[in-house]
Parts: structure tokens; C-alpha cells; sequence
């Protein structure tokens, strides 16, 4: 249990030290000040839950320092003590903000008590604030998840139609490409236009194979999968070396424990987040770096993350992470949604979906 702490502020020692002693032995911490002044700046450095403030001193007066500690911590309890010709001041203190007041001479047990009640009302208080706090940030990000779900609905139905458009509009490009190429002789200038034309449809076939993935991820075949396996398959296949190509400097390192579970699993969109995921932490990382990825068994809860309907249980995790020094360039808010690509050297990384894949798979 955390130890409360309270500020004792009397320019009179004796009374000062009587009070700080009482209260040490109730078990509070205490700390002291014998000036307005004092309290403030000890206040910058020293947090506290309560002050306890003599209300006729030197210079500042009590009602100064309500006022100043009202403006810089209005979260802190406030008690002023005063003598019997300053009641209606301290009646004025509680209009400006006091919590309570103490009149002169007082019993250590009323001390203590009233200061007990108000550190209750202040905890009180300051869990009441907290729970809002938290119920509004709860609200906000079911919101901002409902919003980006709704987009990715929305993209989902549009994938889903031109994917199968697209494909077909791209054959006999890719058919008529190749028969040229076949045809003309290997010194013609055109075949250098081929090779930018067979560059953009291999682009254009990445695209097609997200768009399917996005329109249809919830059908695609699940079998088991053994994520240890698969995951050095990945990284070993033709479409990985070619990105780890454009970034030679990149260091591959995984980490997984023997023996994992397998698991219910789409291959061609598991592969598809790994190799996206990929190229998105590539491109953080323009002067190399390391790309690592950790598997583990994880206890989880129900509903510990936004994505997990499924309930508590054991799940294999996998981790991705990088040493890019950079942020992603785009708003954090906004990283899963759709045509935001960004580019590796004279390369397009990806074709704009990639974090999209990832959030829908």
C-alpha cells in the first residue's frame, strides 16, 4: 500500500513540528514548510495528496497559497487552520476552493480525523476521475475501431469484385508481352519498353493477389499449420529473397522454442502477412538492420486484444519487430488503411495494401 503523503505549512516551528510528528506517528509522510513560498517550491519536486496550511503568515498567506496550489494541482486536498479572529477568512478559503478548515486550538484526534475523511474523499475522487478516464478512452478507441472495421468492410466489398476484373483485363497484356518478346530480335530497342511493361504487370499481379486476399480472407481454406515450419519456409522462399535483395543490409534473426503447436491457419494469407510485415520494417530501416521474429506460447484473456473473439486460452504468438530508428511516416491512426505506399530505393515496396492485408488477416 502506497504511503500518503502530506505537506504540513506553518510559519510558527513549534506548531509545525507538533503537527508533522503527529501525523508520522499515524503513519503518514510528511513534509514541511514554513513559508507560502517554501511549500511552493517543495510542491514542484514532491508530490502530495494533502496540504495542511496555517492561514495568517508572512508575506504569502494561506489564501495565496490555495490559490496558487488551486491553478498548479487542483487535484490535491487542501485544509487551512486559523485562529478564532479568522474564521471569516477561512470561510472564504472554502468558497475559493478548501476543502476544510481547522480552528485553533484543535485536538490531535479531530486533526486526525478530518484529515482521514478528506484523504478518503480525495482517493475518492481521484479514482472516480481515473475510471472516466478510462471509460472515455475505452469509448474512443471502440469508435476509431468501428470506423476503421467499416472501412475495411467496405474495401473488402470493392477487392472482392476487382480482383477477378482486373485479372482478366491484365491477360492479354501479359499474353501479347510475351509473344513480342518471343519475336523480336534480341537487340531491339522495344524489349526494353517489354521489360518495364513485364515490371508492371508483375506490380499489377501483387495488387490482384491482395485485393483477393482483402475480399476473400474469411473463406479462404484453413488447414493446420505448424507456424515454426511454415515461418522458415517464408523466409526461404523466392518472394522473400527478392525483397531482402532490394535491402542487402538486412539481418534476418527468429527466435521460437521446439516443438510448437500447430495451429488453424490460411497459408497463403499467413505468408502474405509475413512477408508484408516484412516490407514494411524494411523500409524503416534504409542502412540495414535487424528483422526479428519471435514465436512463443502465450497465455491469453478474453478480450486483452481488440482483434481476439475467441476467448481465453494458450495461442502461438508471433512477434515482428525491427531496429528502424524511424517512425512510420503515416499517422499511427491511420497505418492499416489502404494505398499508402512508400518506397525502397527505386522500388514500390508494396502495392499500397499491405498493412491492409495484415489487418484483415
Amino acid at each position: 500500500m502506497n504511503i500518503e503523503r502530506i505537506m504540513v505549512v506553518d510559519d510558527d516551528d513549534l506548531v509545525r513540528t507538533g503537527l508533522a510528528l503527529d501525523l508520522e506517528d499515524e503513519g503518514y509522510e510528511v513534509i514541511t514548510a514554513r513559508s507560502a513560498e517554501e511549500a511552493l517550491d517543495r510542491l514542484e519536486t514532491h508530490q502530495v495528496e494533502l496540504i495542511l496550511s496555517d492561514l495568517v503568515m508572512a508575506e504569502m498567506d494561506g489564501l495565496g497559497l490555495l490559490r496558487h496550489a488551486r491553478a498548479r494541482w487542483p487535484q490535491v486536498g487542501f485544509i487551512v487552520i486559523t485562529g478564532h479572529g479568522t474564521v471569516g477568512r477561512a470561510l472564504e478559503a472554502m468558497q475559493r476552493g478548501a476543502n476544510d478548515f481547522i480552528q485553533k486550538p484543535a485536538e490531535p484526534a479531530i486533526i486526525r480525523e478530518r484529515i482521514r475523511s478528506l484523504l478518503d474523499d480525495v482517493r475518492l475522487r481521484s479514482a472516480m476521475v481515473e475510471d472516466r478516464r478510462k471509460d472515455r478512452q475505452r469509448r474512443e478507441d471502440m469508435q476509431k475501431r468501428m470506423i476503421r472495421d467499416q472501412r475495411m468492410i467496405s474495401l473488402s466489398r470493392l477487392a472482392e469484385g476487382v480482383s477477378g476484373y482486373l485479372a482478366n483485363v491484365l491477360k492479354p497484356v501479359l499474353k501479347h508481352t510475351r509473344e513480342l518478346g518471343e519475336t523480336l530480335p534480341a537487340d531491339h530497342p522495344t524489349l526494353n519498353e517489354l521489360k518495364d511493361i513485364h515490371y508492371a504487370h508483375r506490380k499489377a499481379e501483387a495488387l490482384i493477389e491482395d485485393l483477393h486476399i482483402i475480399g476473400h480472407g474469411a473463406r479462404m481454406p484453413m488447414q493446420p499449420v505448424h507456424l515454426d515450419e511454415f515461418l522458415r519456409r517464408t523466409l526461404n522462399s523466392p518472394e522473400f529473397m527478392e525483397l531482402r535483395n532490394i535491402m542487402p543490409g538486412i539481418r534476418i534473426q527468429l527466435n521460437c522454442p521446439a516443438h510448437l503447436p500447430a495451429i488453424m491457419g490460411s497459408e497463403k494469407a499467413l505468408a502474405a502477412v509475413i512477408i508484408n510485415l516484412a516490407a514494411h520494417a524494411i523500409e524503416g530501416m534504409p542502412h540495414g538492420g535487424l528483422l526479428q521474429y519471435d514465436l512463443y506460447i502465450e497465455e491469453i484473456e478474453a478480450g486483452a486484444f481488440p482483434l481476439n473473439d475467441e476467448g481465453s486460452g494458450r495461442y502461438v504468438a508471433l512477434r515482428v519487430g525491427d531496429t528502424s530508428p524511424y517512425a512510420p511516416a503515416q499517422d499511427m491512426d491511420r497505418v492499416f488503411e489502404p494505398f499508402q505506399p512508400r518506397r525502397i530505393n527505386d522500388h514500390m515496396s508494396s502495392t499500397g495494401l499491405s498493412l491492409s492485408v495484415v489487418y484483415r488477416v
